[in-house]
């Protein structure tokens, strides 16, 4: 195992070309706020603090200098549909620049362009106050709906052959696995 540093982690993804990687991400949950519509807000209804909650992912994605995000979906839209579309309009990025197909600054901050492309799912496990827990329903109430994509369904894409496109920040990776070597994010 190796360490990396959070800034130098954008130039050892841009050494591929594309390749699967492992990701280790802690992040904070983006519970709903509530207090609307009925909704109790969150701490009330909860009883917690939600800034002492935390949410750790292990994912296995496709990143690399040369993934295209389009092409990805073209090349889904063509195996998967038999109403293939010439071109699939691949809406522009409403925040941050894009470096390369690599990185995206925001604010500051560099973030890893990533894609769930093999239909599996992050492994997500959440922790409160430093300690592994289990949500409860009432606290899985307050997490975000997940998005479908408008575009890929619009080129005939389901939600379970959709090509999922994430930006990670380079400071709540925690960990890569890349090329067979495991770094540990400092």
């Amino acid at each position: 195992m190796k360490t990396i540093n959070s800034q130098k982690l954008a130039d050892l993804v841009r050494t591929y070309s594309s390749t699967f990687a492992s990701i280790v991400t802690e992040t904070d949950p983006k519970f709903k706020k509530g207090g609307r519509s009925g909704v109790a807000k969150f701490e009330d209804a909860i009883g917690r603090d939600p800034s002492k909650y935390r949410k750790v992912a292990k994912s296995t994605v496709l990143i690399g200098a040369k993934v295209d995000y389009s092409t990805l979906v073209e090349n889904r839209v063509v195996k998967t549909t038999d109403n293939f579309k010439e071109d699939v309009e691949v809406k522009e990025r409403k925040w941050g620049e894009k470096i390369d197909g690599v990185e995206v600054q925001y604010k500051g901050e560099s973030y890893i362009v990533a894609h769930f492309v093999a239909h599996n799912k992050p492994q997500i496990s959440y922790q409160y106050d430093g300690k592994d827990i289990e949500l409860t329903d009432l606290e899985k109430e307050y997490l975000p709906k997940k998005k479908i994509s408008s575009t890929q369904a619009d080129a005939g894409l389901t939600e379970a052959t959709q090509i999922v496109h994430r930006e990670y920040k380079c400071s709540s990776i925690k960990a890569i696995t890349i090329g067979g070597e495991t770094y540990i994010v400092v």
